[in-house]
């Protein structure tokens, strides 16, 4: 039972982090910038696996 609710955090702890992350990102830089860096990002990580 211990091992289930350990292996389980991780999978909890994802939404949380990203919406906070999320937040903090755009309070600190303006929207558009981050929205500008994640997607350069992505396309690159794309990039890379293609």
């Amino acid at each position: 039972m211990e091992s289930g609710l350990f292996s389980m955090l991780p999978w909890l702890m994802m939404p949380i982090s990203a919406n906070l992350g999320g937040w903090t990102a755009d309070t600190l830089v303006s929207i558009t910038k981050v929205r500008k860096i994640w997607l350069g990002h992505a396309n690159a990580m794309v990039g890379l696996n293609g």
